[in-house]
């Protein structure tokens, strides 16, 4: 289409449907997002006056809900697309050049006939890579130009949105639409980019997905068939500003290893769960009981995010709703005996995490939840609590601290 098809389109109310798959139904989503799109085809516009013939697309972000911090151990990880997005309009150029330009006045251009090989740009170094990835698969690439605009925090999977998005865009205009979702993420799961492979997964599949660990960076990856549009929830997200790394730290994965080998194990995720419980006592001659607390944390996390997977499959919410509050009130009991209780970090966490306990009162989950970029709290909250949930969290912790979110089935997804 052209860009003035693209405007007609968005305000007779055209592409509402596909709105509506994107970002669900209510009016005011639509209002908004029919605004973003016009006001993304006026900044092509002003940037690409010359270009005729348009495509556009959009990827949503990821969060996860369960498993975080048990990938280093052959863990699982639950993670959702949800309806905040990054989108993009491109078009083909006559140059040998990819010119990407941002809605935050970032700007970059791939010279294709001659790829940086130390490019300093996160993401002018993602994009040259895929080029060369895609390289290799066969197919042949030209000039593009395309202006990117995104409502994806750092925390849910933003650098891994642009890199399925830019995979998209090429894929699409030189490789016909070769690759499905599935495979973009795998391709892109070849390459030395800068995001982690359960994101990119959720980002391009959409919807729910559990990811089974071989080793950190490979996973099998499952999409959960649970349409979540229907429960009457959202996903309410309160970031504090702050960040909890113990967990996560070298030593404590070296411990959990060291756990692991003493029965027979490389990895604590593989440890029998019985077996565990049966040799506490020899664990402790060897290990601090913070070390082996935290073995509790990684085994009870991970049958958690399982459970918290079947449960969803069977469609059963009440289930998964139980399972996320099993496993955050176990992260809670192992933040409260960690050496970093007295932090300012896990305070204003256990504070978030208590409110949202408060709020929900049975009804939804509320946990603690870390993402490569961040921790936050997650909330599943009834429609009819989530408005009220998001003010209280924004005074207590400052305002924009808590957004709602609606879980995308839709994964890598181009306007018809």
């Amino acid at each position: 289409m052209t860009l003035f098809e693209l405007i007609s389109r968005i305000t007779s109310g055209e592409l509402d449907d596909q709105l509506k798959k994107l970002y669900g139904s209510s009016e005011r989503n639509i209002m908004k997002n029919r605004a973003r799109y016009l006001s993304a085809a006026e900044n092509f516009s002003r940037l690409y006056p010359e270009c005729d013939e348009i495509r556009v697309f959009s990827v949503g972000g990821a969060f996860e809900i369960s498993g975080g911090w048990t990938e280093a151990q052959n863990g699982k990880i639950l993670a959702a697309s949800v309806n905040a997005d990054i989108i993009a309009i491109a078009a083909l150029n006559n140059e040998d050049k990819m010119n990407f330009a941002f809605d935050k006045s970032e700007k970059f251009t791939i010279d294709t006939g001659n790829l940086p090989e130390n490019e300093k740009d996160i993401k002018a170094a993602a994009v040259a890579e895929m080029i060369r990835i895609f390289e290799e698969n066969g197919i042949a690439y030209g000039g593009l130009d395309v202006y990117i605009s995104s409502e994806i925090p750092e925390m849910a999977g933003e650098s891994a949105a642009f890199e399925v998005i830019s995979a998209m865009i090429i894929n699409g205009f030189f490789g016909e639409n070769r690759f499905n979702a599935a495979e973009l993420a795998e391709i892109l799961n070849e390459s030395d980019v800068n995001s982690r492979c359960i994101d990119r997964a959720v980002c391009a599949n959409g919807g729910i997905i559990l990811a089974d660990f071989v080793d950190s960076n490979t996973a099998e990856m499952n999409k959960i068939g649970f349409d979540f549009s229907g429960t009457g929830y959202s996903l309410c997200v309160t970031s504090t500003g702050d960040m909890v790394s113990e967990l996560l730290s070298e030593n404590t994965t070296e411990k959990m290893s060291s756990i692991a080998k003493e029965l027979g194990c490389t990895a604590i995720c593989d440890v029998d769960e019985s077996e565990f419980y049966s040799n506490i006592h020899l664990l402790r001659d060897k290990f601090s009981d913070k070390d082996v607390l935290n073995a509790v944390y990684f085994l009870d996390e991970i049958k958690c995010t399982a459970e918290s997977a079947e449960a969803l499959e069977y469609g059963d919410t009440d289930s998964f709703f139980n399972c996320v509050s099993r496993a955050g009130e176990n992260m809670v009991r192992i933040l409260q005996n960690s050496d970093c209780l007295s932090d300012k970090a896990v305070q204003s966490l256990l504070l978030a995490n208590a409110v949202g306990r408060k709020f929900t009162d049975g009804n939804g989950a509320v946990r603690i939840c870390k993402n490569g970029a961040g921790d936050f709290v997650a909330a599943f909250m009834p429609y009819y609590l989530a408005d009220e949930y998001q003010m209280k969290m924004d005074e207590i912790f400052g305002k924009s601290s808590c957004q709602q979110y609606g879980i995308r089935n839709a994964g890598c997804f181009e306007f018809g």
